[in-house]
């Protein structure tokens, strides 16, 4: 299963005509949830001895970690939308949008692992704090006259 992103948001529209169209502005506070799958690894061949006539000769570190976090944004939106035509009671407009959001809570994380013969590697992630979304699209919405 893939890691599931979820947002929401609440906000106001405001509306106004500007050249004979209806355009709204829609300002928002917004929340992000997002799982990460962390996933580490390393592997290194060591050599047993020397000279060595074939891969018998060295020996396989394999190390790996991983650990699924989960990442709480709060930020603000922006959307711009305008109607565009009406097809008898179905108005459409069109809109572009945008959302930043900043993670909250622990977002430097460390894996580590090691072998049964104490040989350990550590892997080091620091989240980028920000995280941004855009679009744009059409909208269809039941309005009769």
């Amino acid at each position: 299963m893939r890691p599931l992103v979820v947002g929401a948001g609440v906000g106001v529209a405001f509306t106004t005509t500007v050249f004979g169209r209806t355009i709204r502005l829609k300002p928002s506070l917004e929340y992000l949830r997002e799982e990460v799958d962390l996933i580490a690894s390393v592997r290194r061949a060591v050599k047993l001895q020397d000279p060595t006539p074939d891969l018998s000769g060295f020996r396989l570190i394999s190390l790996s970690a991983s650990e699924k976090e989960t990442l709480d944004g709060l930020g603000g939106g922006l959307e711009l939308e305008s109607d565009a035509g009406r097809l008898g009671p179905i108005v459409v407009s069109m809109f572009v949008n945008g959302r930043g959001y900043h993670f909250l809570g622990n977002l430097h994380h460390t894996l580590t692992d090691t072998n049964e013969r104490g040989e350990t590697a550590s892997w080091y992630y620091d989240f980028d704090p920000w995280s941004w979304r855009a679009g744009v699209g059409a909208r269809f919405r039941w309005l009769p006259e």
